[in-house]
């Protein structure tokens, strides 16, 4: 019993928050990403963005160009825009990641009102840790805004202005961005309201809120509408989809309750090659515990909250809106599941700030149980990434380099899969779907649909144009040309990986 005792007092102590403690482990961390990044190899939704910002004629351009297609509001673009004036290197995209999120982790360990090894802990989760810590991705930058939201949170001074600038930002992160600044608006607007009854009969309600609050929520009102304005990709457009509210029924709930699992327990397994596709591989075998799981999850995460009314009602609205959207328009995976979990993490910080001290132990332990499978998976995907190629681009585009074909015209496709390859070059190529020359993908109505027949074909024509030797660049293997007096070698395929299918390459030499 005493040992019990002890241990729930390691895990529930508080206002350990000394600098030192924060650099010593801040550095420490930075060291990890670094290295974590250095095995990593980008794939098409990390290096295409990357592509977007470098080649932007401006902030406006990345506003109104070749990023619309992408589905995503522009800060992070914007972000990138400023470290592609330190390089054009893949290695750009990657630092900027590291200096996201380990800023981020700094503030995490020296501000969160958690224990020392919960900080360490959660920041070694699989989410923290690798899913928006080394995919580089714009839910790194929204994993910063949160920190920083909290880190700025005073319950009895509050500053309007700054959250609510913090709030905006994190709206045109991505969607979930906005749905958990909505979520946690609703935080810092009850510490400007106050309701209170009248002594006069007949009794009324009185309410009464800052101006402060008001103009907060009008800058979030404008923050939101630009994000939903910039963040719908116009058709023709396969990632547009269309609002399916027929699907928000009965028969909807389990497998929202189901994604709270995922978000929560990750659980990977690391004799699985399939570990990074099927991430639901494992639930998967234990289909009549997952559902009550999730229950599980939910009902603890609401009552550690339940004291602090306003964090219980940011998490209930921010996870119903998450259920909302991954119903009715985008199911996603686990990078956009796990915002539920994020979304927990936060308003469970913001809560110890305004509650007192009995009712955290219980949250403190459901933080260690989570982060523990969590460190688990974290464990497994670091050393599977270390170990196992996770996208074939980088190696392809390293061998291009060493035989020193990088300077001939390159005819490749399909286009949203080669652009891993091309955007490591940095060089333009001609599409076999849009006969354009270009370095991103646009999916405008001159499309056609992908053939390995006429990629090929459009290679021998450029090579008629150009008389010399032509690279031909696919995810799978080609046919040769039907065109006598020419031959189509191939001179490399790269190592099947770990992503999902069609990041594995192959170079042809059309001559």
């Amino acid at each position: 019993m005493k040992r019990l005792r002890a241990l729930l007092s390691f895990v529930t102590r508080e206002r350990e928050t000394t600098w030192t403690f924060s650099a010593i482990v801040g550095l420490v961390y930075f060291a990890y990403l670094a290295w974590a990044h250095s095995h990593h190899e980008l794939w098409r939704d990390e290096i295409h963005s990357w592509t977007i910002a470098r080649l932007a004629d401006g902030f406006g351009d990345i506003v109104t160009g070749d990023r619309v297609y992408e589905g995503h509001p522009p800060l992070w673009f914007w972000y990138l825009r400023v470290w592609s004036w330190l390089t054009d290197r893949a290695w750009g995209l990657h630092a900027a990641t590291v200096v996201a999120v380990g800023a981020g982790a700094v503030l995490f360990l020296r501000f969160a009102p958690f224990a020392r090894v919960l900080k360490v802990l959660l920041l070694c989760s699989y989410l923290i840790g690798y899913e928006y810590g080394v995919i580089s991705r714009n839910y790194s930058l929204g994993f910063l805004l949160l920190v920083l939201f909290c880190c700025s949170f005073r319950p009895l001074r509050p500053r309007a202005l700054w959250s609510s600038v913090v709030l905006g930002l994190l709206c045109i992160t991505s969607a979930y961005g906005a749905v958990m600044a909505c979520s946690l608006f609703l935080v810092l607007a009850a510490t400007y309201v106050s309701a209170s009854f009248t002594r006069t009969r007949p009794r009324l309600l009185e309410i009464t809120a800052s101006p402060r609050v008001l103009l907060a929520g009008a800058a979030l009102l404008v923050a939101l509408a630009f994000s939903f304005k910039t963040s719908s990709p116009p058709d023709p457009n396969p990632f547009a989809q269309d609002w399916n509210f027929a699907a928000l029924n009965r028969h909807a709930i389990e497998p929202a309750i189901e994604r709270v699992v995922y978000a929560f327990l990750p659980v990977r397994v690391a004799s699985d090659t399939n570990c990074w596709r099927l991430p639901w591989e494992f639930w998967k075998q234990h289909e009549t515990a997952r559902l009550w799981v999730g229950v599980a999850l939910l009902a603890v995460s609401c009552i550690s909250l339940a004291p602090a009314w306003s964090s219980l009602l940011a998490f209930v609205v921010g996870v119903g809106l998450m259920m909302f959207l991954q119903t009715a328009l985008f199911g996603g995976g686990i990078r956009h599941w796990g915002h539920a979990f994020l979304l927990y993490l936060a308003v469970c910080w913001i809560a110890r700030k305004t509650q007192p001290r009995a009712f955290r132990r219980l949250s403190s332990l459901f933080l260690l149980v989570v982060g523990a499978f969590q460190l688990h998976t974290w464990l497994v995907l670091v050393g599977v990434d270390r170990t196992r190629v996770f996208s074939g681009g980088e190696e392809t585009a390293a061998f291009i380099e060493r035989a020193g074909l990088q300077d001939l015209p390159i005819v490749a496709g399909p286009d949203w899969f080669v652009i891993t390859v091309t955007g490591y070059l940095r060089r333009p190529y001609v599409s076999s779907e849009t006969e354009e020359f270009n370095q991103t993908v646009v999916f405008h109505a001159r499309r056609r649909k992908f053939s390995a027949r006429a990629l090929v074909d459009r290679a021998v024509a450029l090579q008629k144009e150009k008389h010399g030797s032509i690279l031909v660049l696919s995810n799978q293997a080609l046919p040769g040309p039907s065109a006598s007096g020419l031959t189509m070698k191939l001179l490399f395929s790269s190592r099947m990986p770990i992503m999902v299918d069609g990041e594995q390459f192959f170079v042809y030499e059309l001559k």
